[in-house]
């Protein structure tokens, strides 16, 4: 029963994905299109006979997330021989266990992203066609460095008079060149405006990529 049952929801899918068109390209285009939309878990029955599957959301969620992880599997089978069915078995769970497939429009994808996942996987549609998405969790080390205020004040008062008593305009004045001992340039740009010219200013924030 189980083995006809999972049959009958592989025939549901391969109806919803089913394109009728004689143009190779229109045709992977369509198929890719649907695929992904299906991939959201947007399911459009286009026969009367599959209408059964609409009895339950579940149901409906099953064929998303066997499209999911079929797309997951095949991913992985590019770095790694899948031939043996126990192999098989053991990296599906170990997907299902371990890491999150998912559609980024699902409001887990980002309840994921704030538990710290292991591993994050999904399927993006830009302007070039689509993309996966496999992201890792990872520590990254960062150097911090204490800086001694009065010689940060020190810099900012030595730019502020090049700009503004002296008048200096030019883009590679001298209160501006790189320093690396004292880390010049990212201190002359954290100076207040119009005098400092900070790219982008912000509390600590937690990144995801």
């Amino acid at each position: 029963p189980l083995v006809a049952f999972l049959f009958l929801l592989s025939t549901v899918l391969r109806r919803c994905i089913n394109i009728d068109s004689s143009s190779a390209a229109l045709h992977g285009t369509l198929l890719l299109q649907r695929y992904f939309r299906i991939f959201q878990g947007d399911i459009r029955v286009t026969s009367e006979k599959d209408l059964w599957v609409l009895s339950s959301l579940d149901l409906l969620e099953y064929i998303s997330k066997s499209v999911r992880m079929s797309l997951r599997l095949h991913n992985e089978q590019m770095s790694e021989d899948l031939d043996d069915c126990d192999l098989v078995f053991e990296v599906l769970t170990e997907f299902n266990e371990k890491e999150q497939v998912l559609a980024e429009s699902d409001p887990k994808w980002r309840e994921a992203i704030v538990n710290n996942t292991p591993c994050l996987f999904s399927l993006r549609k830009n302007e070039d066609g689509f993309t996966l998405l496999n992201l890792k969790l990872k520590t990254l080390e960062f150097r911090c460095i204490k800086l001694n205020p009065e010689a940060i004040r020190g810099m900012w008062a030595g730019q502020q008079h090049e700009l503004l008593f002296l008048g200096n305009q030019n883009s590679e004045r001298g209160s501006i060149q790189n320093m690396s001992a004292v880390l010049r340039n990212l201190v002359m740009q954290s100076c207040d405006m119009p005098v400092g010219y900070p790219i982008f200013i912000s509390p600590v924030v937690s990144v995801c990529w």
